[in-house]
């Protein structure tokens, strides 16, 4: 199994669908802050709590999708391996004694918990304390899925910094892009360097975000979708022309120069030709209000057809103008046998997970792409 391209065919992927965790969650884990403006202890990462049936709906809904690319056996969910029916299998209490005492609603973004870089899985560790009794969970799932030379802890070769795989974009074969953002370090870049220049990667871009909620990791603003195409979020990229590091083999980000530059321009600029189409639109209104509902964040199911929320209706406009068609998910099932359109974008119903501040790829962890994995 590997992991070379953000948008070759997906063939292997964790999910987690939602459930019980979101049903425990009170009003207090909503708050980021205290009435006094201290942070809250209890504070869960999530804006709102959720209908959590409907949620449920949704969620199936996307994963039906996968299972048209993967097959029924190749999407796996977080909770078939942790329980026997409705009880917690013995060996992971014995592994992860407490854990399941925890309320852990943010489990749903797979994406986080770990990357398939080349053939090699990292285990990550948050930047969020809340979260890091996921990483210990999902530390023992890599344990009892993969071979050990196959997966990196990342906490234990790093254990003073933080890495979330929503930052990383395994672009191609040859290109790897990390976020430098509220959860993923400069220090954690350095770390990783090694690890994909030794597993064949020849660049690495290293993006400087806002270290802003809005904008947690890379794919909150940057996404590809075909083999030309990215959804991206035009006021950083556009306007702010972020820092970014362009890391080769022998270099490092700690001593390398960033510029300031527009990340489509360097990619073409790189021979890596890409045109970009905007979250949200022309509208800077339209472009923050769909960047915050996950407008940017899109899965790719194979190259040209990729999956996104329905609510980001202008967005949704910039794709039929740069020649995908939109279809609903139900209506992409029906016809799936027949589909002959080389880009195609498939609208999720999207009120309930989307108040966790995840989109479509925030929800997959891919183990493996392309026909041979």
């Amino acid at each position: 199994m590997s992991v070379r391209s953000e948008i070759e065919k997906i063939s292997e992927v964790i999910v987690c669908e939602p459930g019980k965790d979101h049903d425990l969650m009170r009003p207090e884990h909503i708050q980021e802050y205290l009435s006094e403006g201290t942070l809250n202890p209890d504070y869960l990462l999530f804006d709102d709590l959720i209908d959590t049936q409907l949620a449920i709906k949704e969620h199936r809904e996307f994963t039906d999708l996968i299972k048209l690319f993967t097959g029924p056996g190749g999407c796996y969910d977080v909770w078939n391996y942790f329980t026997d029916g409705s009880e917690i299998n013995p060996g992971v209490h014995e592994h992860n004694p407490g854990l399941f005492d925890k309320v852990m609603p943010n489990l749903i973004f797979t994406r986080d918990l770990a990357v398939r870089i080349g053939s090699i899985i990292v285990g990550t560790w948050a930047a969020k304390k809340v979260r890091n009794h996921e990483n210990k969970l999902f530390a023992h799932l890599l344990y009892e899925l993969f071979e050990p030379e196959e997966v990196i802890h990342f906490h234990d070769i790093a254990p003073n910094t933080s890495l979330e795989g929503g930052d990383v974009t395994i672009f191609n074969k040859d290109l790897v892009i990390i976020g430098i953002s509220e959860r993923t370090t400069k220090e954690a870049i350095k770390v990783l360097e090694p690890i994909i220049f030794d597993e064949g990667f020849n660049r690495i871009y290293a993006v400087e975000l806002p270290k802003k909620r809005s904008m947690m990791h890379i794919d909150t603003v940057f996404t590809r979708i075909d083999e030309e195409d990215v959804l991206y979020f035009p006021p950083l990229f556009d306007l702010q022309k972020p820092n970014i590091y362009n890391i080769t083999p022998g270099k490092s980000i700690s001593n390398v120069k960033p510029t300031q530059i527009n990340l489509i321009e360097l990619l073409n600029e790189d021979g890596y030709k890409t045109n970009g189409i905007k979250c949200g639109g022309k509208l800077g209104l339209n472009q923050y209000r769909e960047q915050w509902t996950d407008g940017a964040n899109a899965f790719c199911l194979q190259p040209g057809i990729a999956v996104g929320y329905s609510r980001n209706i202008h967005t949704i406009e910039e794709l039929k103008k740069n020649g995908y068609k939109i279809m609903t998910s139900n209506e992409f099932i029906s016809k799936f046998d027949n589909i002959s359109d080389d880009k195609i974008f498939i609208t999720l119903n999207s009120t309930e997970i989307c108040r966790g501040r995840g989109g479509p790829r925030c929800l997959t962890l891919p183990l493996s792409r392309g026909a041979h994995g």
